[in-house]
């Protein structure tokens, strides 16, 4: 096992999280996601991904924060690739795939955030996983394509990806800028009107940007299921994706500091096969 394999995942998250003031945390809906729950949400989306057939798969994180997710996919791609790699040099060639690391880092992990600390944190991060024995700044622009520092509703991809996961923010109506609002429920009113949360959204992006035949992972609070202003997106799931797991934490204590239940759900477009 490569060194870089070895880092823990979690101990510059949770240094980070431990420094963000608790009122910053609700301002920004910054709550980090335990490693029981990114491991079962990546167990369900891609621990079955047939990686010979598609050694590229497109993994997005829309909220990535320090990485938890992103990270933790590196290492189960890199298993995956690793075990299946005499296949794939009969299928692709010899040197297709030159080093592991640097091939899941330029090709199949992407992740976007607002939050600029945590998007340096993780591209230091993946740095210290995938790559070695190379110039630091020289690694650096190899992810900044892929690791973008940016308002994920905001951005317009050109691509679509295979794989969603992640942990959106939790940021209720009143917490959000007079003009933010305004451009939610102008670009997003088919799941967010009057006291809808900001993480609805991300629900909608989710789906806009996924491939035919991928699927997502997201852990939210499981407000929207029978809140009056999760109407929307109940609806809007129910015409435009297919559930294939709902996996309702009510009462569990997940996120510190938070007083709501989550649930997971794992869904794909109404197109998948």
């Amino acid at each position: 096992m490569r060194e870089g394999r070895a880092i823990d995942n979690y101990k510059t998250s949770r240094s980070y999280e431990e420094s963000v003031p608790l009122y910053d945390k609700k301002l920004k809906g910054i709550y980090y996601t335990p490693k029981i729950i990114v491991s079962y949400i990546l167990e369900e989306i891609i621990l079955n991904h047939d990686i010979v057939e598609n050694p590229e798969p497109r993994i997005l994180d829309l909220s990535c924060g320090c990485g938890n997710f992103l990270l933790e996919a590196y290492d189960l791609l890199y298993k995956l690739i690793e075990k299946s790699m005499d296949k794939i040099k009969i299928k692709y060639g010899q040197y297709y795939i030159k080093d592991i690391g640097e091939h899941i880092v330029n090709k199949c992990i992407y992740g976007i955030d607002t939050d600029k600390e945590a998007i340096n944190i993780l591209k230091k991060s993946l740095i210290k996983k995938a790559l070695k024995n190379g110039n630091e700044e020289k690694d650096i622009s190899k992810i900044n394509h892929n690791i973008i520092c940016e308002d994920a509703l905001k951005k317009k991809y050109s691509m679509k990806f295979n794989y969603i996961i992640g942990n959106p923010p939790y940021v209720g109506h009143k917490m959000l800028d007079k003009n933010y609002k305004k451009f939610l429920l102008e670009e997003y009113k088919d799941v967010y009107r009057d006291k809808a949360d900001l993480y609805f959204c991300f629900y909608k992006k989710s789906l806009d940007v996924i491939d035919k035949n991928g699927k997502i992972g997201l852990i939210t609070p499981r407000y929207f299921l029978e809140s009056p202003s999760g109407k929307p997106l109940r609806h809007y799931l129910f015409e435009n994706s297919i559930i294939h797991k709902i996996i309702d934490l009510n009462g569990i204590k997940v996120f510190e500091n938070l007083g709501v239940s989550p649930l997971i759900l794992i869904f794909s477009n109404k197109n998948f096969l």
